[in-house]
């Protein structure tokens, strides 16, 4: 151990001291204390399953952050990427479009390659896993979005590494209800959204429905077809049917089905002849911001016009049957999902040499889940759970360019049990004990019949103990491991010690502190951790001499994290209410190789060097004033300002994204039925990179030994418009 991992505690004592100052402030301000009594608590007390149980977010020892649905609305979130910019300590790429997401949370960073579409987070829909992308994830019907940091395998399993993120939907009303929700905006964006929600049979068989379409055109002209380039459309609907079998016996099916059909998206080579640094270096390389272009030159012909259409099936089976000492839970899941994509990267035509940058791939997902848990009472002295988890996921993958018939098959199942204990020492110490052990049996065969095979076996516990300083203040100290299984590199050519890769660990320590002061008037939490990252899966390039240069995983030696992450709420009258959060990570490799740090300095070596994909500052502050317009009619103005410092392309720390700041406002009037908000996000038309992919300049190099080129993903810019709701 390092000596700076000897000071834990020390987070623990400085959130101490915060609560004791300012519960003594509102001791020694007894007219705050008088007018927050006279006043309506403005804030609800929010219920989160962060732990599988419903609790209040106030008191779940975890650093977390909650989202409704009037919020998402509020601030025009229609998508994940766009929910990240107020989630501190989260961040999330959108690479080629909607085809490949890559989140990071708490500055855990992956690259994805091959066949391998596991993140270092996961994403969760009513509970349920999301293997795949999320960015095509319809937000209409959400009630709430639930962002757990730190490690989550405990409760949540695989690849909640760094984090988790669960969608929870509206569940069908006792009552008939309905709305209709329409929006137009500038780039040719409509949106409409329908929901019907209430009884079939009353108090016995409950349904909601929700169908919703969306199109985009894209802002981006394309030199080499003179049309604008990077539309988007989805087609979606899902239902829900809720049966009351008894009074102690209840099911919940849901089937979503959605279709997603994009154009290719907005991206643009930035080519050798940018490169300002090691210039004396075969690779050569770029340092420092870069371009963002007004329009992009894609050759879509050879990519058969570039972009995906994708097909998703989501279906679930919820039952839930109440004894009198615990409860117990079954959730059966069913997904399937198609995907065919097609990439052109330098507007050229295919040929031996630059045919690599087009490529055209089909995967087929499918996975099956079921989850069975045994819940105690919440309100015993000494609370548990016991559960058990099975998941089945198989990926058929096929090159159709510039490779026909590279296919490979991916299977993964994962047998898991896991527990839960919490006791109160006290009545105000609590401790909490969580343990999962879990299996993966992993394989891979690839289209020449050679198989690979592997199994991953892992304990993961969480232990936390937490302090009711008062009622409404909570301190706690936890210590988390987190894991993700290893896998395979399936290129044929790869030499045979670069074939597989290992798990990955990381054990996360955390100090927080939650509270509300005076009657919920002001509401925040911090926390503070430290994360020792091993045995960490990125990937690297492999100079294959007998043609291109191959992407593989492998993994890294080791990665320190520390931070801090804080959450502010206020209403300090009626008419205003301020949201304000910030988020300091600092991921550094202590131990990592790069043959090609190498060939660049001299030195393989990364240490010190800041983990790719992570930006160091995140911040984001929301404002809303409504005042009453009369009657039932209330007008509002809200203003959203987002943050986000650079983010480094690779592990080099050569060239980086920029900061990128994102202001919105929304103006509009209300009544008990109907809204009317007009809108424009990013208000100054901030230019940054989504996304910025490492690749090789091969046009004009008759060599897979070409100088270093990057592939970047262009922002949306200004956009204005204008939405209506009608709610019945």
């Amino acid at each position: 151990m390092r000596a700076r991992r000897m000071s834990h505690a020390a987070p623990l004592s400085a959130l101490l001291l915060l609560a004791i100052a300012a519960d003594a402030a509102a001791e020694e301000n007894p007219l705050l204390l008088a007018a927050a009594e006279d006043s309506v608590r403005w804030m609800e007390e929010v219920l989160v399953t962060a732990r599988k149980r419903a609790e209040l977010a106030q008191d779940v020892p975890i650093s977390l952050s909650v989202f409704s649905g009037d919020e998402l609305r509020q601030s025009g979130i229609n998508r994940v990427g766009e929910l990240a910019l107020f989630a501190p300590g989260l961040s999330f790429e959108e690479t080629y479009g909607r085809q490949l997401d890559r989140p990071v949370m708490r500055g855990m960073s992956t690259i994805l390659s091959g066949t391998q579409i596991e993140q270092n987070m996961a994403f969760y829909i009513d509970g349920v896993f999301v293997a795949g992308a999320v960015s095509a994830t319809t937000l209409d019907d959400v009630e709430r979005v639930e962002v757990l940091r730190g490690p989550q395998n405990a409760l949540f399993g695989r690849t909640a590494l760094s984090g988790a993120v669960n969608f929870i939907t509206h569940k069908p009303s006792k009552e008939f209800e309905g709305r209709i929700k329409a929006t137009i905006a500038t780039h040719d964006e409509y949106r409409a959204n329908v929901m019907l929600s209430g009884p079939l049979v009353e108090e016995r068989l409950l349904f909601r429905l929700n169908a919703g379409y969306y199109t985009y055109g894209g802002e981006y002209k394309n030199t080499v077809t003179n049309k604008t380039i990077g539309g988007e459309e989805t087609k979606a609907v899902a239902t829900q049917l809720q049966w009351q079998i008894s009074e102690n016996l209840s099911a919940t099916a849901k089937v979503a089905y959605s279709e997603d059909d994009d154009e290719h998206p907005p991206i643009r080579l930035q080519d050798s002849s940018y490169n300002n640094c090691f210039l004396n270096t075969p690779d050569q390389y770029y340092c420092g911001k870069v371009k963002i272009f007004d329009e992009v030159a894609l050759n879509t012909d050879a990519v058969d016009g570039g972009g995906l259409r994708r097909k998703t099936w989501r279906t679930s089976l919820m039952i839930d049957w109440d004894f009198d000492s615990s409860r117990l839970t079954s959730i059966t899941s069913y997904n399937d999902e198609e995907l065919w994509a097609g990439i052109d990267l330098d507007g050229t035509a295919i040929n031996a040499i630059n045919g690599f940058f087009q490529t055209v791939d089909i995967n087929n997902f499918e996975d099956f889940s079921q989850e069975v848990r045994l819940t105690s009472p919440a309100e015993a002295r000494l609370r548990w759970m016991v559960g058990g988890y099975y998941y089945d996921f198989t990926q058929d993958g096929e090159n159709i360019k510039p490779q026909p018939g590279d296919k490979a098959t991916d299977k993964t199942e994962n047998y898991a049990l896991f527990g839960q204990l919490q006791f109160d020492l006290s009545d105000v110490l609590t401790a909490n004990a969580e343990m999962r052990a879990a299996k993966d049996k992993k394989s891979l065969i690839r289209a020449d019949g050679v198989v690979f095979r592997e199994n991953f076996t892992t304990l993961n516990p969480r232990l936390a103990l937490e302090y009711k300083y008062r009622p409404e203040i909570l301190l706690y100290a936890t210590i988390a491991k987190g894991s993700k299984p290893g896998g395979f590199n399936s290129n044929a050519s790869l030499p045979p010690e670069l074939r597989s890769f290992d798990e990955e660990r990381a054990w996360n320590y955390e100090a927080g502190l939650k509270g509300s002061w005076p009657e919920r008037r002001l509401s925040y939490s911090l926390s503070a951790f430290y994360i020792d990252w091993t045995k960490q899966q990125l990937t690297s390039s492999f100079d294959n001499p007998n043609g291109r240069p191959i992407i593989y995983t492998q993994n890294a030696g080791e990665t320190e994290v520390s931070g801090i992450e804080a959450e502010l709420s206020v209403q300090p009258v009626d008419a205003f209410y301020l949201r304000a959060n910030y988020a300091l990570v600092n991921a550094e490799f202590e131990r990592f190789d790069v043959a090609e740090q190498a060939a660049l300095t001299g030195d393989p070596s990364v240490a010190g060097n800041k983990t790719p994909r992570a930006p160091k500052h995140m911040a984001s502050l929301s404002g809303t004033y409504s005042v009453p317009l009369g009657g039932d009619w209330q007008g509002y103005v809200h203003g959203d300002l987002t943050y986000e410092s650079k983010r480094f392309a690779q592990v080099h720390n050569l060239a980086h994204s920029g900061d990128k700041v994102i202001a919105s406002l929304h103006g509009g009037v209300e009544s008990g039925n109907v809204g009317i908000d007009l809108w424009v996000k990013n208000l100054f038309n901030d230019k940054y990179a989504t996304s910025i992919t490492r690749y090789r300049d091969f046009a004009g190099f008759n060599s897979f030994q070409a100088p270093r080129a990057f592939v970047i993903t262009l922002p949306r810019g200004r956009q204005f418009g204008a939405s209506a709701t009608y709610r019945f």
